[in-house]
């Protein structure tokens, strides 16, 4: 095998995720046992010291030499390898494996339709075959699924069409809510302030899906695209959280037919320094912020941003935190209405307003929901096979969409549309005659002037 030329290891080097400072030796997994290896496809006891060698690639976690070189005397440990269903095992070559780095990851260019991919020790091991003819090979063996053709091709392209739509709903919701904010008369009326906090969480997300479009298809400014996508993602969460808490704070002064809205600033404080707090403690921490890789999908590609492979717990436990928050509240708020719904049952107030009250409990409710299966893919996005990942994409992708479906379209804020835009137009007609009164009355003073 000849020594692999210095382009092709600096777009390793690139696509190369950054591990941890500190070299680690050389500890290659084998798979068959001690005093062992492949004959035909069985490990087979061979009265014979096997010294193990292969093509090493000089390197640390911020550099990697220009040419590989063989080295012999690796060291080797059994690693019991197997593959659970429905991956099968296969054999790779050195064909498909061009080299190992530092920390015993293996390089192999064909493992994922020609995309470069990095097999760590516990998704590989490599072992010598004899073949028929004792040809003496070294082999690889890894677990595979075969992907259909949709996984690669069209997944990632209706991904980022249900994206756009999905961006594109967050802010027509957003509009939306603000024109209906902007036509209501009682300025204290209680549901003004939760509409708000829905007009705060339909922009921030609005923001946040825009940016993750854009980091499926740029690798440049990715600090500064990655920042960003950090701090709006964390605001859409705290704004849920404030969404539910605000649940609870009208079922219990559902009496009520007026409140400030103190608390609105409240809610913006929080969605913009908790935030920024963790921003700020991740770039001092991690130089940039923690973002996590599994959100762009084609993390593989060459062109795309890629971040540290550090602890993204800075990001994800904060927002574990506010969806439990949530779902607490959701959970209470249920309490309270059947508890209201026996204490109240005969109350004016309450028989008129539980059934928007249960529809907006309902919401918040699927919105926690679809927010954890969103937060709990990028979690485990390393970890679930690409095929199984596209329907959790694909349901991430179409978080706005339903958003606008839930809290536009229903037939409660439907009326309140209707009625917003018919006042406008009304408003816009009024406005007309009014012009054109004072244009008739222009003229008849300016005709009566003449024959004066």
């Amino acid at each position: 095998m000849e020594p692999h030329p210095s382009f092709v290891v600096l777009m390793l080097l690139y696509l190369s995720p950054v591990a941890q400072a500190v070299e680690t030796a050389l500890e290659i997994p084998k798979c068959c046992e001690e005093g062992s290896y492949f004959v035909g496809n069985k490990c087979t006891l061979v009265d014979e010291d096997v010294d193990y060698s292969y093509y090493v690639y000089e390197s640390n976690a911020t550099h990697i030499e220009s040419t590989s070189r063989r080295m012999s005397g690796l060291a080797v440990r059994y690693s019991n390898f197997t593959c659970q269903t429905p991956l099968i095992r296969v054999a790779l070559t050195d064909e498909d494996i061009i080299g190992i780095i530092y920390n015993s990851t293996a390089l192999c260019i064909r493992c994922c339709d020609n995309h470069i991919m990095y097999l760590s020790p516990d998704r590989y091991c490599m072992e010598y075959k004899r073949t028929n003819s004792n040809e003496t090979k070294t082999v690889f063996l890894y677990c595979y699924q075969e992907l259909p053709n949709v996984a690669i091709t069209v997944g990632p392209k209706l991904y980022i069409i249900f994206l756009f739509i999905s961006t594109v709903c967050f802010f027509a919701s957003a509009l939306i809510y603000y024109l209906i904010l902007g036509a209501d008369d009682n300025k204290k009326e209680p549901r003004k302030v939760h509409k708000k906090c829905f007009l705060g969480y339909a922009l921030s997300m609005g923001t946040t899906f825009l940016f993750l479009i854009v980091l499926q298809k740029v690798n440049y400014i990715c600090s500064v695209i990655g920042s960003l996508f950090f701090v709006f993602a964390l605001s859409s969460f705290v704004w849920l959280t404030c969404l539910c808490i605000d649940l609870i704070v009208l079922v219990r002064n559902f009496k009520k037919d007026a409140c400030g809205n103190r608390l609105i600033y409240l809610y913006s404080f929080f969605s913009t320094v908790i935030p920024s707090i963790i921003l700020l403690i991740s770039t001092l921490v991690n130089d940039e912020p923690a973002m996590p890789n599994t959100f762009i999908k084609g993390h593989w590609e060459e062109d795309v941003c890629k971040f540290k492979e550090t602890s993204h717990l800075i990001f994800f436990v904060p927002i574990l935190v506010m969806l439990f928050l949530g779902f607490c509240c959701v959970v209470y708020t249920i309490h309270l209405t059947r508890k209201f719904n026996k204490k109240y049952e005969n109350n004016y107030d309450w028989v008129r307003k539980k059934q928007h009250l249960r529809h907006m409990l309902n919401s918040n409710g699927f919105l926690i929901t679809i927010s954890f299966i969103w937060i709990l893919n990028a979690m485990l996005g390393k970890v679930i096979a690409l095929a199984n990942q596209i329907p959790f994409d694909m349901l991430e992708s179409l978080q706005g969409i339903f958003t606008l479906f839930i809290f536009v379209l229903n037939k409660h804020t439907r009326k309140k549309v209707i009625r917003t835009c018919g006042d406008r137009e009304r408003s816009a007609s009024e406005r007309m005659e009014e012009q054109e009164l004072n244009y008739i009355q222009r003229n008849t003073n300016g005709v009566e002037g003449r024959f004066d």
